[in-house]
């Protein structure tokens, strides 16, 4: 296994020289609430985001497919559904607002291809899953600031999807793009840019990296630049 410098060093550079891992299709919900939006704690004894403030969702399973149902019919849709349910009890109903496609970083050790749902709902629920340790209802201008805090650790995409929220400005969903973050070698440093998954067309140039690794939370380096 390639450390961390390699790996990023390799993507920045488009050496080749490590091979990103196969992406796991899986979905997540904003469930909305009175103008507050519900974040879980991933458990610290996570494999994946552990101690990261995340929405309800995870991967798309074999059953995903199955759905009788119509309105469940996408996979995504269908698994979107289920892990709402699993994990904080709040059953939601089809049809889901897609709002949101982001897709892990080519250096990391897990990589998902997620699709991000709206859902308007009256119950509070509660966590019912061991994945996640802790669940609140936030406002989401809120959560942002506890972010920039350091109060709140969360992941890019649930960052910038918060802020979407908070503005009000989601794309209408035939306009949704899966969004790759990926970093490039300036000189000696690493700058990011974010590019779309499938046609490598850069969508935004010189944006802030990654703070942490989605794998373990470990702090990136040059995540300034």
């Amino acid at each position: 296994m390639l450390s961390l410098a390699e790996r990023l060093h390799s993507v920045a550079t488009g050496s080749g020289v490590w091979a990103p891992p196969e992406l796991e299709p899986a979905a997540t919900v904003v469930l909305i609430r009175d103008d507050r939006v519900l974040l879980m704690r991933r458990s610290s004894t996570m494999k994946f985001a552990a101690g990261m403030h995340v929405f309800p969702g995870g991967r798309v399973e074999a059953i995903d497919a199955e759905q009788p149902d119509p309105l469940q019919s996408d996979p995504f849709v269908a698994c979107a559904v289920r892990e709402t349910l699993e994990e904080v009890g709040i059953a939601i109903d089809p049809p889901l607002t897609f709002i949101d496609h982001w897709v892990t970083p080519e250096f990391e050790v897990r990589r998902y291809d997620v699709r991000f749902y709206l859902s308007a709902v009256e119950s509070e629920g509660e966590l019912v899953t061991t994945e996640a340790d802790q669940m609140i209802w936030i406002d989401p201008a809120q959560a942002l600031k506890d972010y920039d805090a350091g109060s709140l650790p969360m992941l890019r995409p649930t960052v910038e999807v918060l802020r979407q929220l908070r503005d009000g400005d989601f794309p209408t969903p035939e306009l949704v793009v899966p969004r790759l973050p990926r970093p490039r070698m300036v000189g000696q440093d690493i700058h990011w840019d974010v590019v779309h998954a499938v046609t490598n067309e850069v969508l935004m140039v010189d944006v802030l990296g990654p703070r942490r690794l989605e794998s373990d939370g470990v702090l990136l380096p040059q995540v300034d630049r």
